[in-house]
């Protein structure tokens, strides 16, 4: 995926047409019940424009690439349908105090503080503490000293929390006492709503965000990442989490079809009866 901005051209006819694509399983019992089941957590767009004229006048040259030749260039740039690119979409592009969703943690790094006594090797231990939609960070005992205390550790899962333990105390395996210290990563999904309190979509292609506010107030030290729309918050929580709310500008992630018909209609003056553009979801 590349970070090139698909190219704007005033030869662009209406009309414009942006359709959000859904995909749904179905099965249907003799009684006529019907059983769904989505496929996507997020739509997939198609937009599909139009344009009435491109020009390739005779006196433009190549080191100055005439309309035609920029959409030519970009299309063969990108292979066809092989690599996905932005678009700026001049009706859906921003939001201001846009609602996120709760950020979540997981384990970063690890260290054993205290190796505690009477484990072995394979037992299981789990961080204690803390909330979170998924599973707590759980680790291995990979080596033990004579005692029994913990000389290695191998990471089954990182965790996900809402609010991270408070405690470096571990439980779980035959032992007792063991401890470690853990740093976290907090991130929290940039998303967007097109109806206030509707259905929040992932925007996995922000441009730029200016804002990122814990109940309204504004924060810093964060970071984006512009090929997923995650924001890495500079902490974590360990009680109840603020709203966090944000502004931000965003693209479209799409690809073209693998064919792109190039017509001429007059000497120098071109046009394209459909570009179908395709969102990429993560």
């Amino acid at each position: 995926m590349s970070q090139r901005v698909y190219p704007v051209f005033p030869g662009l006819a209406y009309a414009v047409t942006k359709t959000p694509n859904w995909a749904t399983r179905m099965q249907r019992a003799v009684s006529g019940r019907t059983l769904r089941t989505s496929d996507y957590v997020n739509p997939v767009w198609t937009f599909k424009l139009i344009y009435a004229v491109l020009h390739d006048f005779p006196w433009c040259s190549y080191t100055s690439p005439t309309e035609l030749r920029t959409m030519m260039d970009f299309f063969n740039s990108s292979g066809g349908a092989f690599d996905a690119f932005l678009l700026a979409d001049p009706t859906d592009n921003s939001v201001t105090g846009q609602v996120l969703p709760l950020a979540t943690s997981s384990v970063a790094s690890y260290s054993i503080s205290n190796p505690g006594n009477s484990y072995v090797a394979g037992d299981i231990v789990t961080a204690t503490g803390g909330t979170g939609p998924g599973t707590p960070a759980t680790w291995s005992v990979t080596s033990v000293d004579g005692s029994g205390g913990i000389t290695g550790l191998q990471e089954i899962n990182a965790g996900v929390y809402w609010t991270v333990p408070t405690s470096s105390a571990v439980s779980g395996g035959t032992g007792t006492g063991a401890t470690i210290n853990l740093t976290w990563v907090t991130t929290v999904q940039l998303v967007r709503t097109v109806a206030p309190g509707g259905f929040a979509e992932n925007i996995i292609a922000p441009n730029a965000v200016s804002n990122i506010y814990f109940n309204g107030t504004p924060q810093s030290g964060w970071s984006v990442d512009p090929t997923t729309g995650l924001i890495t918050l500079p902490g974590t929580f360990t009680g109840s989490q603020p709203t966090i709310t944000a502004d931000f500008t965003y693209y479209f992630r799409v690809y073209f079809p693998d064919a792109l018909d190039f017509e001429e209609f007059a000497n120098g003056f071109w046009e394209i009866k459909q570009v179908k553009l395709t969102s990429v979801v993560l």
